[in-house]
């Protein structure tokens, strides 16, 4: 596949909602050189907030709640929390059934170099649901309905951890989600309007998926845990307010998210080891992601690694030649590897390889 890429960033020709000026600059770059990533505010302010929101609940177990998903992002959280702001939380980690054993190791090893108490949920949404969406997503295998294999995985997440700081009344809730996932346009190439910001555009899309492969919605169970998903993670965040829980956006509008720090502090720190076979720590603490990543690319030319790199060029953390130097890299998968991972995650990785072939003849 010939691609022209952004000449500031990495981003391809035909990645969605895409455009190029006459210098062959895309258009995320000169937004982000028009609008900044938000100041952050630094330890100070908020520690400062902190103090100002558990002064009122004085009689407290926790101070926070952290969703721990044994990533990179969640891990460093919990190691600044505790290092750094000097307050106590409870780690929840809500486990799928598909988490690969090198994050439960990770987990492990944190928690117990920070003397964290851990709190693990177990659900099995992801696990029900996986293997028919997969069958469903065969009969018509578009990058568009990637998005279906992990349904089940967000409402485990919001459900479970902001249930756990609703029923042990505890005030602040962390989240690690950062401005440089790769992950708009899994949703935007949904949308009937890949620009359009309204949920309405994201509904329509996806129906219009349905009627192409009405087996996507045709398991009751599936259906039920798809509209659970959108509703509790549409609605949740009303209701943690409405239980008076502040949730704090730690690298949104607080600390800034820096790659070399970060990889530094894990490996130094906590020994935190990535995930065996891939040669990034991004995107590797799930075995569906590991699939669905893999399918995105071979369908598109890009993946989350791309437009993670390209936030990181955009932020001057990294030059245009070093992504381009990574990224060749990042997207090598063995064989052995992906028959590792589905056949974990129940699936035949024979499969895979006859959509590949297909798709690029």
């Amino acid at each position: 596949m010939n691609k022209k890429l952004c000449s500031k960033c990495i981003l391809p020709d035909n990645y969605v909602g895409i455009s190029f000026d006459d210098d062959n600059t895309c258009n995320f770059c000169k937004e982000r050189i028009k609008n900044n990533f938000p100041e952050y505010q630094g330890k100070d302010v908020l520690k400062e907030d902190i103090n100002n929101i558990l002064k009122h609940h004085p009689n407290r177990k926790y101070d926070c709640v952290v969703g721990f998903s044994g990533g990179r992002d969640s891990t460093f959280m919990l190691w600044y929390i505790v290092t750094q702001l000097n307050i106590k939380p409870l780690a929840v980690f809500i486990d799928s059934g598909l988490i690969p054993e090198q994050t439960i190791q990770n987990i492990k090893e944190t928690v117990n170099i920070l003397n964290v108490d851990l709190k693990i949920v177990r659900h099995s949404y992801l696990k029900n649901t996986f293997p028919y969406h997969f069958k469903s997503w065969l009969k018509n295998p578009v990058p568009e309905t990637l998005i279906t294999f992990c349904v089940g995985c967000r409402l485990g997440i919001h459900k479970f951890v902001d249930e756990e700081a609703i029923k042990q009344n505890i005030p602040i809730l962390f989240y690690g989600g950062t401005p440089f996932e790769g992950k708009h346009y899994k949703i935007n190439i949904l949308k009937t309007d890949p620009t359009g910001k309204k949920d309405i555009s994201f509904i329509m899309g996806y129906l219009r998926q349905v009627i192409q492969n009405p087996s996507l919605v045709l398991n009751p169970y599936c259906l039920i845990i798809q509209l659970k998903e959108y509703g509790t993670v549409k609605f949740q965040r009303k209701k943690i307010k409405q239980h008076g829980i502040h949730i704090i956006n730690f690298f949104y509008q607080y600390i800034r998210w820096e790659e070399k720090l970060i990889e530094n502090t894990l490996k130094e720190k906590l020994n935190w080891e990535r995930y065996p076979g891939l040669t990034t720590s991004y995107r590797g603490d799930c075995e569906i992601g590991i699939i669905r990543q893999f399918l995105y690319f071979k369908l598109l030319g890009y993946n989350d690694k791309d437009d993670h790199l390209s936030c990181l060029i955009r932020d001057n953390q990294i030059s245009r030649e070093e992504a381009i130097n990574r990224i060749c890299g990042q997207h090598n998968i063995s064989v052995e590897m992906l028959k590792k991972t589905c056949k974990k995650a129940g699936i035949e990785y024979s499969k895979l390889e006859e959509i590949i072939k297909n798709y690029e003849r």
